[in-house]
């Protein structure tokens, strides 16, 4: 687009010269025409500007003879703006460009002055191009000294299109140094199996770079990124087995297996050393921790009477201890069982509760049925006291309201009196609160 009158054409102008042309002064644009673009302030990295200028070289007569000229040679440009104008070329003067527009205005006419302009267009991209390009490597060589590998790998391939050596052989130093950082930053990760949600986009590059190494190399890179990703697997196992520990969990997660199967199809030390830890993990440790869990969790509940989730403990105990030894099976069958009576004792607890408090002359139909499942279980010591306890609730405590309400006017055996007087024999129960009345309905009860 051409200014006014035909003169020299805007996008002909060295980028440091337009942005003194139609710089903003004073929060306006100042130019000649209308609808002029802006100048590009921001690099493609989002960062500060590659062809910003700053602290001026130039003399104020080199400034002013510029501004002079643009003013005479531009009609409308500058129209009183000229001091605001002269500042803006000081303020830009250090760029490289300068010394070119600062040649062309001592021209001694316009039209050489413009077609000077015109002319060092190519030279000032030139040099604006290079100067941005200096800029770059220097970035380019900070973020190296300080392992930005990727930063720097980014950079190098936005800009791979721009042919420079210096950045060219700098790019390929990057590489490198990329790949060789990646190597080392996967096998951290696989070692502390804390890998890293973008460990799939850093295992791309890796296998792209070694492969444009050797064949040896994209093979190492193949066969870490297998692990790594086996070890995701192995970090997933572990979370799952913490929440197993922490949720009190009845099985041991399937995470497990899958890490294990994994694992089983490597052969490398890291696999095979990995696969004997997470095995014992899973298959020794977890069910071990987990049965002792499930252990004091039914033993409150047997102790308690409290066996609501009684048969759910029980199912995953039992499932859990299949890994274990016979023994641990036996111990785990054991007290669930006594789950399993703690129930009926329970319940046989609160019948002969109610039967005392309301004077009921009958034992609870739960007391036989309770005592039979305790006396099933031969071996539990706990058992055998819970046993002794009931025994004295059901025929002593209840028992004596069935011998006063029957023993004095029976003639014959009266059938809950004769299930009072079995119970008192086999249990050997004695108290003074049934020791008369039993003695007086043996004699009616031969």
């Amino acid at each position: 687009m051409g200014l006014t009158g035909g003169h020299i054409k805007v996008k002909l102008l060295p980028l440091v010269l337009r942005a003194i042309i139609f710089g903003v002064v004073s929060g306006s644009i100042v130019s000649a025409c209308q609808n002029v673009p802006d100048v590009e302030t921001t690099n493609r990295r989002g960062g500060k500007p590659e062809a910003s200028i700053s602290g001026g070289t130039a003399s104020a007569s080199d400034c002013q003879r510029l501004i002079d000229r643009l003013i005479r040679c531009i009609p409308g440009y500058g129209e009183n703006k000229r001091d605001q104008l002269i500042q803006k070329c000081s303020d830009a003067s250090s760029a490289a460009e300068m010394s070119v527009m600062m040649q062309c205005a001592r021209k001694a006419d316009c039209t050489s002055f413009k077609t000077c302009l015109e002319d060092s267009e190519e030279q000032s991209q030139k040099l604006s191009r290079e100067r941005r390009m200096l800029a770059r490597i220097a970035d380019l060589r900070t973020a190296m000294s300080e392992k930005r590998w990727k930063e720097a790998r980014d950079t190098c391939q936005l800009y791979s299109d721009e042919k420079h050596e210096e950045f060219e052989n700098l790019c390929e130093d990057v590489r490198r140094g990329y790949r060789d950082w990646l190597f080392v930053d996967l096998r951290s990760q696989r070692d502390s199996l804390k890998v890293k949600s973008d460990y799939y986009g850093r295992c791309l590059d890796l296998k792209d770079m070694a492969k444009a190494d050797s064949q040896e190399l994209a093979a190492e890179a193949g066969d870490l990124c297998l692990e790594v990703d086996t070890a995701k697997r192995v970090q997933r196992a572990r979370a799952e087995i913490s929440a197993s520990l922490r949720e009190g969990r009845g099985r041991v997660p399937y995470e497990c297996g899958s890490a294990t199967k994994e694992l089983e199809k490597l052969s490398s030390g890291w696999a095979k050393m990995t696969l004997k830890v997470i095995r014992k993990e899973c298959e020794e440790d977890l069910p071990k921790q987990l049965v002792q869990d499930h252990v004091d969790d039914l033993a409150h509940m047997r102790d308690t009477g409290d066996t609501k989730d009684g048969f759910t403990k029980c199912f995953d105990l039992k499932r859990l201890v299949k890994s274990l030894s016979e023994e641990e099976q036996e111990k785990a069958t054991a007290l669930c069982n006594e789950v399993e009576a703690a129930d009926d004792l329970k319940q046989a607890l609160a019948d002969t509760k109610r039967a005392v408090l309301n004077k009921v002359a009958k034992v609870p139909f739960k007391c036989a049925w309770a005592l039979k499942k305790l006396e099933g279980l031969t071996a539990s010591d706990w058992a055998k006291k819970q046993v002794s306890k009931l025994a004295r609730e059901c025929y002593v405590e209840v028992g004596h309201f069935v011998l006063t309400a029957h023993v004095e006017d029976m003639r014959d055996c009266e059938f809950n009196v004769r299930k009072v007087l079995a119970a008192v024999a086999k249990y050997e129960l004695s108290d003074p609160l049934i020791d008369g009345l039993v003695a007086d309905a043996k004699e009616k009860c031969p």
